[in-house]
């Protein structure tokens, strides 16, 4: 469009009108700019980002922009079909119910530049939500020790964002929303383990774990480096009854230390914890402190030494 004299247009409106009016409403155009005014007979450019919702049908139509000074018509514009989006599979297939995060990988296809996802049950936690491409989506998922449920249902909603020409989805009379579902099992466990955490020093000789319902069968453990910050060197943890379902469990070296995840294999199911070993240095430096200030009957400042020490070990700066 071009303007014959010096007149600046201040109104913009774009829009998609449809040649069958079928979907002129559901193309929604924002943050319009204008790159030239069109004066002294010069060309106007008018760029504008839109957006199609899924399931708008299959149409052709032109863009056209209004102006206080005229009306403009644009090319034809095709909004062309896109199938839903499908999932092929989940990585990994089966997850624990253990309260410890881990990636989850969905393969597929249709998903867009831009898809979302949702997990149940509600009490799934998931963040870090990316789509390298179209085909992939990758979280970090988390189940908790609580969850009862076999399975978690994944679902993935399609969506295009920031696109140019054919890049949306048409309607689909059995899936309108392009939606894809997966599900993945969930292993549970009828055992937990007791004191969760245990609060473990190098020193301790008689310390126990029990696995609670578990009477009897094979029973191993396993245990994972999850932290040890400010620390210069590891303990290692040894289970001294390791096929009953009370254990002792002891620490060394001495003066390391080490914060372990530890899964305790009853049967064919797992029962997931926690053991922190702080540092013997800082259990005794700050114990004296605590133990100056005790009286008789004191049982307070003990346990909140105990409870510092702890927190201190488990940042991630030194102290």
């Amino acid at each position: 469009m071009k303007d014959r004299g010096l007149h600046r247009f201040t109104l913009f409106i774009v829009y998609f009108q449809s040649d069958t009016n079928s979907s002129t409403n559901e193309i929604q155009f924002d943050s319009v700019q204008v790159g030239n005014q069109g004066q002294n007979g010069q060309n106007m450019t008018v760029t504008a980002n839109y957006s199609i919702p899924y399931g708008t049908p299959e149409d052709l139509g032109s863009i056209t922009v209004e102006t206080d000074g005229g009306t403009g018509y644009g090319p034809d514009f095709n909004i062309a079909p896109l199938s839903p989006a499908t999932i092929y599979s989940l990585s990994p297939p089966s997850w624990t119910a253990n309260g410890l995060p881990f990636q989850l990988t969905i393969s597929g296809a249709n998903f867009g530049n831009s898809p979302s996802i949702s997990i149940s049950p509600g009490d799934i936690t998931y963040s870090n939500v990316n789509s390298p491409d179209t085909g992939t989506i990758t979280a970090t998922v988390t189940v908790p020790t609580s969850e009862n449920s076999s399975q978690a249902t994944v679902t993935v909603n399609p969506s295009v964002s920031g696109c140019t020409g054919n890049c949306i989805a048409s309607t689909n009379p059995t899936n309108p929303t392009g939606q894809a579902q997966a599900q993945a099992s969930i292993n549970t466990s009828q055992y937990s383990l007791s004191p969760n955490p245990l609060n473990l020093s190098t020193g301790d000789t008689n310390t126990s774990i029990s696995i609670s319902g578990a009477s009897g069968g094979s029973i191993s453990y396993a245990q994972t480096l999850t932290s040890n910050n400010a620390s210069s060197c590891q303990v290692s943890l040894t289970f001294q009854s390791p096929q009953s379902s009370s254990s002792v469990v002891t620490a060394s070296p001495a003066n390391c230390s080490g914060i372990f995840s530890i899964q305790a294999n009853v049967n064919s199911t797992a029962a997931y914890g926690t053991v922190v070993v702080p540092p013997q240095i800082l259990i005794q430096m700050l114990y004296g402190e605590a133990h100056e200030q005790t009286v008789i009957g004191d049982s307070v400042s003990e346990p909140a030494i105990g409870v510092a020490t702890q927190n201190r070990f488990n940042r991630l700066f030194p102290f």
